[in-house]
């Protein structure tokens, strides 16, 4: 299942946007990765080319904020006996590429290390430039223009034979972005990756923690045939550190790199809420609170349908503190369902959720036209209105706690997410006492205010 579009593949806006992307220098000649050594080497006769990896993450999200809802629009027309089912984007490899007149790379195949039912590694190339003659991306034989043609757009197996042609005129110039697509596959999901131990990996990860998450192995997938999941000494001890990344995202860091390769495209900030919840879910019965803040996770968490068996909704609240005074808690402002709604005593069902971002901004809008403080651009800046498809969630209904009142009991931290400070002049008006005949009057004053605000997305059961 190859996508090969030569023209148009953005609109005009959406191609300029990455243009304007695009790094102006150091760039470095490409590498191969030799497996003898382990390492990463110049081999001129295998690869001749520039290559700029981008770590720019505000770059790295317009990008993946651009490319993904086309992939994802082809994915969903595709009628194939192996449908498509979920696509992620890998953030550690994306690279801008660069070829010269006689430049090339030879026939390879890449992620070698992975065979797994369903899962295939996808490549895409976005065209920069018309190519005069050459460079085309050959695929198992067959030559794809897309790569080479300005807006053009080639997405193909990344574990298939494939080489970039020689270019014989002009340059050829590309993004790169690495995915991973999940095929609707029949039997049990397994997985074995390549390495010195007979050809097995071995991990202390049970099946059941593994299935915690949905995206590494595959979508829900289960290890029927093993009670575990192999690996080598050194990426036990990789998925290790991202476990402790995992519990406590705020300090331990672990390499993109290292992340991407166990969870394609996850951050530990997100996989941290998603284990939270997902622990919450499985092994809480009582009544309570969760509080998120990954936008990634908000987003997996709308695609659940277990919420309502068990009385839990999505929610998002506002608390704050007056930096003004000398109360050192946060108190609750306000919380809205998962469409930007109030929640008083009820969560009303939806089959649609809007964006975190979005909602955030709407929250921090409605506090600071509250509060009547100056208002910078930020604050009201257009917000998107636009609503997502999710997975229903039933409407709930509880007399005695409201979710605002069983979510005010809750007490974000600052040391977890960063409190975002909210400064300002408003005006008030003051009724002044006198004692003659009149009885008093108003006056008017310009006081100065500060605020600490926390904005974060919460799990809440209410049942």
């Amino acid at each position: 299942m190859i996508l090969d579009v030569e023209r148009d593949f953005l609109s005009p806006e959406e191609f300029k946007a990455v243009q304007q992307c695009i790094p102006t220098g150091d760039w470095k000649d490409a590498v191969v990765y030799h497996k003898a050594i382990k390492k990463e080497v110049l081999a001129p006769d295998s690869r001749l080319a520039l290559k700029r990896v981008e770590r720019r993450d505000h770059v790295i999200q317009r990008l993946r904020g651009i490319v993904m809802p086309r992939v994802l629009a082809w994915l969903r027309e595709q009628t194939a006996e192996k449908k498509p089912i979920s696509c992620w984007f890998r953030y550690a490899h994306t690279e801008w590429l660069h070829y010269k007149k006689g430049m090339f790379f030879r026939e390879h195949r890449d992620f070698e290390k992975y065979v797994c039912n369903g899962l295939v590694p996808y490549v895409g190339l976005l065209g920069l430039v018309d190519t005069a003659r050459g460079g085309e991306t050959k695929v198992e034989g067959t030559a794809r223009r897309g790569s080479v043609r300005e807006n053009g757009f080639v997405f193909f197996p990344g574990n298939v034979p494939h080489e970039a042609t020689t270019v014989l005129e002009g340059e050829k110039m590309c993004l790169k972005m690495e995915f991973f697509v999940l095929f609707d596959s029949s039997g049990p999901q397994t997985i074995r990756v390549s390495s010195r131990e007979n050809n097995d990996w071995r991990s202390f990860w049970s099946r059941d923690a593994l299935a915690l998450v949905e995206n590494y192995m595959a979508s829900q997938a289960r290890f029927e045939n093993t009670d575990n999941v192999r690996t080598s000494r050194e990426m036990a001890k990789t998925i290790y550190d991202v476990m402790m990344s995992i519990v406590d995202p705020r300090r331990q860091r672990v390499m993109v790199a290292k992340m991407d390769m166990v969870f394609p495209s996850w951050t530990s900030a997100c996989l941290h809420d998603v284990f939270t919840c997902t622990h919450f879910l499985q092994n809480e019965t009582r009544p309570g609170v969760i509080l998120g803040s990954d936008a990634d996770a908000w987003d997996f968490m709308q695609t659940w349908s277990r919420f309502p068996a068990l009385g839990c909704a999505l929610v998002v609240g506002l608390w704050y503190k007056n930096l003004t005074t000398s109360d050192a808690t946060y108190r609750l402002y306000t919380i809205r369902d998962r469409n930007g709604g109030r929640c008083t005593s009820t969560i009303r069902a939806s089959s649609t959720y809007r964006d975190y971002k979005t909602l955030r901004q709407d929250l921090l809008r409605d506090f600071v036209a509250t509060k009547e403080m100056d208002k910078d651009d930020d604050v009201v800046s257009p917000l998107d209105t636009t609503p997502v498809e999710g997975t229903t969630h039933e409407e709930i209904l509880d007399r005695d706690w409201s979710p605002l009142i069983r979510t005010s009991s809750v007490q974000p931290s600052d040391e977890i997410e960063r409190a975002e400070d909210l400064r300002g002049y408003a005006t008030q008006r003051v009724h002044e006492m006198c004692n003659d005949e009149d009885g008093g009057h108003w006056e008017e004053y310009t006081v100065y205010q500060a605020f600490r605000i926390q904005i974060r997305w919460c799990l809440i059961r209410i049942r």
